[in-house]
C-alpha cells in the first residue's frame, strides 16, 4: 500500500507538472498570437501611413509640376485700379427749356428760360438755335462793353508818363489775367517803349500763371474771353453776337431777370462725345527728365484714354551703343526705369511718372498737361562730358471722356 501510495503521489505530481506545462504553453501561444496581431496591426498602420505619405508626395509633385507649367503673369507698371472712360456716369438730364447761368460773381441761376431759342448774328447771317440744342454758350468780350473799355484804358496807361500809373496798370492787367490773356496779347505797343516793355513782362507772367494752373491736381476752370460770343451744340459751334440781352428765368426762388453781361457762361446737362486728339512729338537728349520734359500740348482730364506709339533711335556716343524707346538694360536706371526708356507724366511731378517704352495705353487718373521725357541715370546728365545724338518719334492719341 505504501508503494502504491508513493506511485500515486509521483503520478499526481507528474500530472500537475504536465498540466502546468500545458497551461503555460497555452498562455505562451495566446500571448504570442496577441503580439503577432499587434505587430501585424502596427505593420498595417505603417503601410497605410507610408501609402498616404507617398500619395501626398505624388500630389505635391503634381501640383508643383502644374504650377511650374503655368507662366507667371507679368506685373503691370501701374496699378489696375484705373477709371474706365466708359464707366463715367451720364450727366443728369434737363428739360428742353431749362438752363444754368453761371454768373461772374460765382453764383448760379438755374431754371426754365422764357425763350425757346436764341438768335446769333454771324458773319454769314443770323442763326436761330433752339434752347434744347445748346450744350453751353460763352459771351465774348463784345458783350461786356465796360470790361472792354477798362481793358483798353489799362493798356494805354502802360505807356503813361508817370511810373506809378504804369505799375498800377501792369498789376491790374495781370489780376484781370487768364480770362483775358489772349486779348491782352493782341495789343501792340503803339510805338511806346514803356508799353512794349510791360506787355512783354505781362505775357511772361500770364504764361507762368497758366502753366501753374494746368499742373494743379484740380485745376481751376478758366474761361478765356474771346472777342465774340460762342454757342456750342452737339454738332457744331456758332461764333457771333448773341442778340438776347436779357433772360427771364423761372426758378424755385421765383422769376428772375438776368442780363447777358452778368453771365460768365451758360450750360445745359447734355452729354456729348468728344473728338480724338492726335499729336506727334520729337524727343532728344534735351528731353531727359532731369533736363526738360516735353509738353504734348494736350491737357488731359481724369478718365481720358491715352494711347502711345513710339519709335526712333538714339546713339550713345560715349558708350558706342544705341537705344530705342524700350531703353537699355546695361546703362543704369532712373527710379527703377532703364536708361533710354520713353516715359510720360501728367504734370511735372516725378511721382506720377509712367514707363511707356515703344507702346502703351492707359486711362488718366488725374487732370493736367501731358508731358514726355527720356529716363536716364542721374550722373549721366551732370556735366557736359557725355554725348547723345538721334531722337525718338512719339505719336499721341487721346480719347477724351464724354462730356
Amino acid at each position: 500500500m505504501q508503494i502504491l501510495f508513493t506511485h500515486y503521489k509521483s503520478l499526481k505530481v507528474t500530472m500537475s507538472s504536465i498540466s502546468f506545462f500545458f497551461v503555460c504553453f497555452f498562455l505562451f501561444l495566446l500571448n504570442g498570437s496577441d503580439a503577432d496581431a499587434k505587430c501585424f496591426q502596427r505593420e498595417q498602420i505603417a503601410k497605410e501611413a507610408k501609402a498616404k505619405a507617398a500619395a501626398a508626395v505624388a500630389v505635391s509633385e503634381h501640383v508643383e509640376k502644374a504650377e511650374g507649367d503655368v507662366k507667371e503673369e507679368p506685373k503691370d507698371e501701374e496699378p489696375l485700379n484705373i477709371i474706365d472712360s466708359a464707366a463715367q456716369p451720364a450727366a443728369p438730364s434737363m428739360a428742353h427749356d431749362e438752363i444754368k447761368l453761371h454768373m461772374w460773381d460765382g453764383s448760379i441761376v438755374g431754371g426754365k428760360v422764357s425763350v425757346q431759342s436764341i438768335k446769333v448774328m454771324t458773319e454769314f447771317g443770323q442763326m436761330t438755335i433752339p434752347i434744347k440744342q445748346i450744350v453751353e454758350f460763352y459771351p465774348g468780350l463784345d458783350s461786356f462793353p465796360k470790361k472792354q473799355a477798362r481793358l483798353e484804358q489799362l493798356v494805354r496807361e502802360l505807356g503813361d508818363g508817370t511810373y506809378q500809373v504804369r505799375e498800377d496798370a501792369h498789376r491790374a492787367l495781370v489780376k484781370m489775367g487768364l480770362p483775358l490773356r489772349k486779348e491782352i496779347l493782341k495789343f501792340t505797343d503803339g510805338g511806346s517803349v514803356e508799353r512794349k516793355k510791360h506787355l512783354i513782362e505781362i505775357r511772361k507772367e500770364l504764361d507762368e500763371l497758366l502753366e501753374d494752373a494746368e499742373d494743379m491736381d484740380a485745376p481751376p476752370q478758366i474761361t478765356e474771353l474771346a472777342r465774340y460770343d460762342k454757342v456750342v451744340t452737339p454738332n457744331m459751334t456758332v461764333v457771333g453776337k448773341i442778340q438776347e440781352e436779357l433772360f427771364e428765368i423761372t426758378s424755385k426762388f421765383g422769376e428772375l431777370k438776368v442780363r447777358l453781361e452778368d453771365v460768365e457762361h451758360a450750360s445745359r446737362d447734355v452729354k456729348i462725345p468728344k473728338d480724338e486728339i492726335r499729336k506727334k512729338l520729337t524727343l532728344d537728349s534735351d528731353n531727359f527728365y532731369q533736363r526738360k520734359p516735353k509738353s504734348a500740348g494736350i491737357r488731359v482730364s481724369k478718365g481720358d484714354r491715352i494711347r502711345i506709339k513710339a519709335g526712333g533711335v538714339m546713339d550713345w556716343t560715349n558708350w558706342n551703343t544705341s537705344s530705342t524707346p524700350h531703353g537699355l538694360t546695361n546703362q543704369g536706371n532712373w527710379r527703377s526705369i532703364n536708361s533710354g526708356t520713353l516715359i510720360a507724366c501728367i504734370g511735372k511731378d516725378q511721382n506720377n511718372v509712367l514707363k511707356v517704352g515703344a507702346e502703351k495705353e492707359w486711362v488718366a487718373k488725374r487732370n493736367g498737361v501731358l508731358y514726355f521725357a527720356i529716363a536716364v541715370q542721374d550722373n549721366y546728365v551732370k556735366g557736359n562730358s557725355y554725348r547723345w545724338s538721334g531722337n525718338y518719334e512719339v505719336k499721341v492719341i487721346v480719347k477724351p471722356v464724354s462730356k
